[in-house]
């Protein structure tokens, strides 16, 4: 029988430097870390985010509030709620994440409360000049986003998009996921649409500061 899933943070804006135990060091400090990930691609090149799931509620909302807008490593740190598949509706299993050191389970999490402004969908492989306005016009076709944001990483330009409802958010991976972005200024990708709390997938076919808005 599986285990109930913990408060999971994403983690945007991580320095390529940084390494899954100087998140795991980090984050400690603000309670029990159950799994600590950092995404990478293919051939281990650090997307530039990462996913810590914490034992306790209160914590990860502890952690949150301390470490957003953090400096690590001459990056601010983007640390933000994220969901899990079953908040989604999306059963879709995935393989084990790249950089994954999952910490020893002592029972199952304390109930927690949902994410307080939404569900977070990652979109990878973004065109270079992709802006969040692309981003947040781009997922108008599963459902109005609240939030967009797109982040710099070493393995390629990726965002991620904040929707009210869980079925927005499954319906963005069902329906953008595997289709072409196109920028405004004409760049065209082939890109990945996933679950924010899923492990790595493989590159897209077809191809390869951050900013956000409301």
């Amino acid at each position: 029988m599986s285990r109930p899933q913990g408060p999971t943070l994403f983690i945007g804006n991580v320095p390529q430097s940084a390494k899954v135990e100087d998140l795991e060091t980090l984050f400690r400090k603000y309670g029990r870390i159950i799994n600590c990930t950092i995404r990478a691609d293919a051939r281990g090149r650090p997307f530039g985010y990462g996913f810590v799931e914490m034992d306790d509620e209160k914590d990860a909302q502890d952690a949150i509030a301390a470490l957003n807008n953090h400096e690590m490593g001459g990056s601010k740190l983007r640390v933000d709620r994220s969901r899990s598949r079953t908040e989604a509706g999306d059963s879709r299993s995935a393989p084990p994440p790249v950089g994954e050191r999952p910490s020893s389970y002592a029972g199952p999490p304390r109930a927690g409360a949902p994410p307080s402004d939404g569900f977070s969908v990652v979109i990878e492989n973004l065109p270079d000049h992709a802006s969040w306005q692309d981003l947040k016009d781009f997922a108008r076709g599963a459902g109005e986003p609240t939030r967009s944001n797109v982040f710099d990483g070493r393995g390629g330009k990726f965002g991620e998009v904040v929707f009210r409802s869980a079925e927005n958010a499954a319906s963005a991976i069902r329906m953008l996921d595997g289709t072409t972005f196109r920028s405004r200024d004409g760049q065209e990708r082939r890109v990945r649409v996933m679950d924010a709390s899923s492990g790595p997938a493989p590159p897209p076919r077809g191809g390869g500061g951050g900013g956000g808005g409301g």
